[in-house]
């Protein structure tokens, strides 16, 4: 009996099992596994109708459930005082949970006003995994977040083996002191961060941030000692797997088996040696010496790995592995400055819900690390968990053809190059370093889409005169003058202008105003169209574009309102003559691109992007040629004088 694994002492363990009449694997299977399953399974599928009613319903745009609940969108409420009382709620009965996982742990049973106490937990638990599933939008792939998860493993438990206890089933008595609520201490851990993340906890910095860090890591702490040493305790109970049971083999290092061989070696290679199987013959001493050296070898190279990797996306020195997905790059000034507007208006449209399917990846380069900490914080504050995940920070200069590989210029659907509008930095010495990293792109990767953004209209002249083109850049102070200008002549161009390109949401409008109220049913329609390119079909080709203009428009109510003639785009081109052909990019107005089945030709055939790229880069080498030859001539011009 003296040795840990000798038969008689396993014996004399199963006899002792035996006599204090513990739960067996055939107890649990069906509270602990079966019932989980189970409840994952129809929980999936009743999401998924939820899902779809919540669409239909257009519940997202509910001021309700925006203003204290959140959304996908908007994850953050503007009033989240219930969120926040049902995250303390959260914390209070996890905890609660817990103690009576270590209570029942040593009493081996469960006092009715116990079984009470832990039916009103289940409930209020099922709650608050609805009113999850409710800020997540009931999209089935919110399941799998580890609150979900540690709901779906607990609480049907918890209720089943609560009302079988009161006398609502079978006698379970003798199963229902071993559980699962141990795990409801990373459920308090999430509630916590959640609450800190609303706000909630935000003290500010000295004493009291100290304070608030120290809490989570006592949280995290916990959490990690609770959930490994109780699952141990659990499995211990239970005994050996079904499976295994009589699979052990007695020999002179004991009863051991493959899996006990698996655990012996982790154990001598990560040092910890318990001695509790000592190896006997020569041979397979020799085989631990050698186990020994080489795992302690492989070790510190390993872990010598797995810190320089750490080490390199503390400094964001690492870099983007492309994937099928597209993806942006984004560098510049504003990005530098962590120009915070800016970025947060240019990040809620490149990621916003509608597109979800569609989303690129997005690499962010800033020269300095200070500068990606600081980006990357206001991100992590503003954007939802979903959109973070496509976001990779990189510290490197775009001037740098090393650093653009690391981005994967060269494959990047489009590189934007953004100005810092906060006024930290002189215009002009803005716009030339936005310059300088602009042509570093271009020279290293020509290819690649570029869009370059100024501050002064004299900058985009100089840009154009270095070769950058003027259909890739543009000024924003003329781009105000210009907004300025045409809504002094056109009432509510600028509106016009921002419903076409910014994606808007109806969360502030008031649903019993919008029902009363016919213009403003009108306006969100017209919120909802967008601007479409396309080639027209081949029945149109030949045709004058006032023809197709009109047909459209009286057929299918499709308005277009522009066509790229010559490599230019003209506005309101009806009285223009100009013959459709086959090559002819038209842009139209409308609610959805299936709008245009009738009249344009599969992008399949042939896409508009391509043809509008081609004739804009001719259109473009034309204008630049004509700009040096007028350069030359007045240069000559000049010397004759």
């Amino acid at each position: 009996l003296a040795r840990a694994n000798s038969p008689l002492r396993v014996d004399a363990l199963s006899c002792a099992r035996s006599a204090q009449d513990l739960p067996e694997w055939e107890d649990v299977v069906f509270p602990f596994v079966y019932l989980p399953s189970a409840a994952f399974i129809g929980l999936a599928l009743l999401w998924a109708v939820l899902s779809a009613l919540y669409d239909c319903l257009n519940l997202r745009s509910s001021r309700f459930i925006a203003n204290h609940i959140g959304t996908c969108n908007r994850p953050n409420p503007q009033s989240p005082r219930f969120v926040n009382v049902l995250n303390a709620l959260q914390i209070v009965s996890s905890m609660g949970a817990m103690a009576s996982f270590v209570v029942n742990s040593y009493t081996h049973s469960v006092s009715p006003t116990a079984q009470r106490f832990e039916m009103g937990l289940g409930i209020f638990s099922a709650f608050h995994f609805l009113v999850s599933g409710l800020r997540n939008e009931f999209r089935p792939s919110s399941l799998l977040r580890p609150g979900q998860i540690v709901d779906v493993l607990t609480v049907p438990t918890m209720l089943l083996l609560c009302a079988q206890g009161l006398g609502w089933g079978g006698d379970v008595a003798k199963v229902h002191w071993l559980s699962l609520n141990f795990l409801r201490s990373a459920q308090a851990l999430l509630a916590y961060e959640d609450l800190t993340r609303l706000g909630a906890l935000r003290n500010g910095a000295g004493e009291e941030g100290l304070l608030q860090g120290l809490t989570s890591m006592g949280l995290r702490f916990v959490t990690l000692i609770m959930c490994f040493s109780s699952s141990v305790l659990v499995l211990e109970v239970l005994g050996e797997v079904p499976m295994a049971r009589g699979s052990e083999m007695i020999t002179e290092m004991g009863t051991i088996s493959f899996f006990t061989m698996l655990y012996w070696t982790v154990e001598t290679i990560t040092t910890v040696g318990y001695g509790d199987y000592p190896p006997t013959t020569w041979l397979s001493r020799a085989v631990t010496t050698l186990l020994m050296i080489t795992g302690f070898a492989f070790l510190g190279v390993e872990m010598e790995r797995i810190f320089s990797i750490m080490s390199r996306r503390k400094k964001f020195a690492g870099s983007y592995r492309k994937t099928s997905r597209r993806h942006v790059v984004l560098v510049g000034g504003g990005v530098q400055q962590a120009d915070e507007l800016l970025l947060l208006a240019f990040l809620e449209e490149l990621f916003h819900m509608s597109y979800r399917s569609s989303w690129p990846d997005l690499v962010i380069m800033c020269a300095e690390v200070d500068s990606v900490e600081q980006v990357k914080d206001i991100i992590s504050q503003q954007l939802p968990w979903e959109a973070r995940q496509q976001i990779l920070y990189l510290a490197g200069s775009p001037l740098s053809e090393t650093d653009l590989q690391r981005a994967h210029c060269g494959s990047a659907s489009v590189v934007f190059v953004i100005s810092d509008t906060t006024g930290t930095k002189d215009p002009a010495d803005e716009d030339k370093e936005n310059l300088m990293r602009a042509l570093s792109v271009r020279h290293s990767f020509p290819l690649t889409p570029l869009k370059l953004m100024l501050l002064m209209q004299d900058s985009r002249a100089k840009a154009f005169s270095v070769g950058i083109p003027p259909q890739i850049c543009f000024a924003m102070n003329e781009m105000k003058d210009s907004l300025f200008w045409q809504s002094c002549r056109c009432k509510g161009w600028n509106t016009l202008l921002c419903n076409l390109m910014i994606t808007t949401d109806t969360d502030e409008i008031d649903e019993a105003e919008f029902e009363d109220c016919p213009w403003l049913q009108e306006y969100v329609l017209g919120m909802g169209h967008e601007v479409y390119g396309f080639l027209p079909k081949k029945e149109f080709h030949g045709k004058t574009l006032q023809f197709i203009i009109l047909q459209a428009y009286r057929q299918s109510g499709i308005l277009i309102l522009a066509a790229q003639i010559d490599g230019r785009i003209e506005a309101a081109p009806l009285h223009k003559n100009h013959v459709i052909y086959r090559d002819t990019v038209l842009f139209s107005l409308c609610q959805d691109e299936s709008d245009l089945a009738d009249w344009a030709l599969e992008p399949e055939l042939l896409d508009w992007r391509k043809v509008f790229e081609h004739h804009s880069r001719n259109m473009a080498e034309e204008a630049t040629a004509e700009y040096f030859r007028r350069l030359s001539a007045r240069t000559l011009s000049d010397v004759d004088v």
